[in-house]
């Protein structure tokens, strides 16, 4: 058998019907009268104090631009020794307006560019080494093409774009001369404002090149190696465990020079 939970008072039968007695005052069969209903509740608006407009343009009139001079004290009496301090004074702030006047009105120097040249110290970039500077600022920094500055604290990190560059480079590249190349030639490029007729883009030197430049540079060096490996001639060791007695001549020499 299930055992059920049944009421406190169960049933006797049919015919006992059980109704809580403090259920009678919850509900009624019949509506409330209105004369038993609250009063209807009407929001009541804040009282405003009725201003003159007029009169208040004349009191503004009258206290904007007022000046309240006090009363030059008794004892405040300039002697000739304090007259001439203060005019003194004057004239020395007035030759220093004068001198910062004329030194804004001087046109400021012209800032020139350093010019990007190859050379020795400075070798001519790869086009790898400009997609990985064009990618590190528009997709690592999310920086437009030209630089702008949309947000203050979202400022290029040259820093970062060199550590990028040098890892694909076949020399370092500085934080400054990675800012010059991408201003010099990076953006005048991609902007179609250099001097051939049909400017190509960054993406499609990289893609013509397919890494050609890259490749050439590095067996160009490996063939090097190998021109100069095989100029150097073998080393001649001398045969040291034939003759106990013999003494090596790496020693004696370093000896001599003792």
């Amino acid at each position: 058998s299930v055992q059920l939970w049944t009421p406190p008072t169960p049933p006797q039968d049919d015919n006992d019907i059980y109704i809580d007695s403090v259920m009678c005052l919850m509900y009624d069969t019949t509506p409330i009268p209105e004369s038993k209903l609250p009063p209807v509740y009407v929001r009541k608006e804040r009282k405003r104090h009725k201003t003159d407009p007029s009169a208040a343009g004349r009191k503004k009139k009258q206290r904007h631009g007022e000046t309240v001079i006090p009363p030059r004290s008794l004892f405040d009496r300039a002697t000739p020794g304090m007259l001439k301090m203060r005019r003194e004074g004057k004239e020395q702030k007035k030759n220093i307006l004068l001198k910062q006047q004329t030194q804004f009105a001087k046109p400021l120097p012209t800032l020139v560019k350093p010019a990007t040249e190859a050379g020795q110290d400075n070798p001519e970039w790869l086009i790898s080494e400009d997609w990985a500077l064009l990618q590190a600022v528009k997709q690592l920094l999310e920086l437009p093409l030209n630089l702008a500055v949309v947000s203050p604290a979202h400022t290029p990190n040259w820093d970062l774009v060199s550590d990028v560059v040098n890892s694909c480079s076949r020399v370092y590249r500085s934080p400054k001369q990675c800012r010059n190349r991408y201003e010099n030639v990076i953006i005048p490029r991609e902007e179609g404002k250099t001097k051939n007729s049909r400017p190509l883009r960054t993406n499609q030197i990289y893609a013509q090149d397919e890494g050609a430049t890259h490749t050439q540079l590095y067996t160009n060096h490996f063939e090097m190696m190998k021109m100069i490996a095989g100029k150097r001639s073998p080393p001649i060791k001398p045969l040291l465990g034939m003759n106990p007695f013999q003494k090596n001549p790496k020693h004696a020499s370093v000896l001599a020079e003792r």
